[in-house]
């Protein structure tokens, strides 16, 4: 093989001859583009891997601007690095989106699942000309490249990694604690915890907590975990099993089955709901995961992330309190300072 000292440069035409593609396809599949299909895009990374293609970085620092069409300058570039497709993630892509453009940033997406190797995402990122990266859907168990944190600024919106990474996180046990305790003060003497919509992380989280809460206590009731807006039937059966006086949620979606269906019913509380249109009617916590991405940018800003040579603890956030409709509730713009 020879010396990488003493070969020639790789270029952009080379990859091209390679793959069998024009460069303009090549450089569109690097940047990840979506009207590149996906077998010419895997074709590309498969050929700049075997070439070790590296793009010159004065190139990928321009790949990497966004020019407002308004003339109004250069628009920085912020990628956001999706583990998979999910439809919680597509929900979070539309948030993080509309909280990069209030920011100055253009939104850059990746898929992880898109690329058939590390090192073709990583080409494809260094190509891109990519510095800041806000993470989603890396929780425990799932893998990075530890190459990622050594070259790009990272913050990742979830729970922590073992990677040196800055991460961002609501703190579900906290949020829980102020939800029984709030519901308490109104009285409740049997509070019920409906997990519907809550990813398995967050269920196991809430359910282990509520659990503590309880130990040995009539107050609480077994734990609703079945899908709402689904199967409306399993909660209501729940709900007229237990006759819970109170109920703390992990979204809205169970108190509007309740208050749809059921003439009478107790308190209700929700953990989180990122639709801001309904803000005015949740009751609870509100726009929770909108404030960890956002959190997420406003630590990219720094110059110096906290936590880069060493494992980072985590960012816990603990939403504004949106009070029940029958207090005095503050702006939805109160609960996203």
């Amino acid at each position: 093989m020879m010396d990488r000292a003493n070969r020639k440069t790789v270029t952009l035409a080379d990859v091209a001859l390679l793959a069998g593609v024009n460069k303009s396809t090549v450089s569109r599949a690097l940047r990840d583009c979506s009207h590149v299909g996906s077998a010419t895009k895997e074709k590309v990374l498969r050929a700049a891997a075997e070439l070790d293609y590296r793009p010159d970085p004065t190139i990928a620092r321009l790949a990497a601007q966004r020019w407002r069409s308004d003339g109004g300058g250069r628009v920085d570039s912020l990628t956001l690095l999706f583990h998979s497709r999910s439809p919680r993630f597509h929900g979070m892509l539309r948030f993080a989106q509309e909280l990069c453009e209030k920011y100055g940033y253009s939104a850059d997406v990746v898929y992880v699942a898109d690329f058939v190797s590390p090192d073709s995402l990583l080409r494809s990122l260094e190509f891109r000309g990519v510095e800041r990266i806000l993470l989603f859907g890396f929780e425990e168990g799932s893998s990075l490249d530890p190459r990622l944190p050594q070259r790009f600024s990272i913050v990742n919106c979830g729970s922590i990694l073992d990677q040196p990474i800055c991460s961002v996180d609501l703190d579900w046990r906290r949020m829980l604690d102020r939800a029984v305790k709030h519901l308490s003060k109104r009285g409740c003497q049997r509070v019920g915890l409906a997990l519907s919509g809550a990813g398995e992380r967050e269920s196991r989280i809430l359910r282990q907590r509520f659990d503590e809460l309880f130990a040995d206590d009539y107050r609480a009731v077994p734990v609703m975990s079945g899908e709402a807006s689904e199967d409306a039937g399993a909660l209501l059966s729940w709900y007229r099993a237990y006759a819970p006086d109170g109920v703390v949620g992990f979204g809205p979606e169970v108190g509007r089955v309740l208050q749809k269906r059921m003439p009478e019913w107790g308190a209700y509380l929700s953990l989180q709901t990122e639709d801001l249109a309904a803000c005015d009617q949740a009751r609870g916590f509100c726009c929770g995961e909108r404030l960890v991405v956002e959190r997420g940018i406003q630590l990219l800003q720094l110059e110096r992330l906290p936590g880069s040579q060493s494992r980072m603890e985590l960012h816990h956030i603990v939403p504004e309190w949106r009070l029940p409709a029958d207090d005095e509730a503050p702006a939805c713009e109160a609960c996203l300072r």
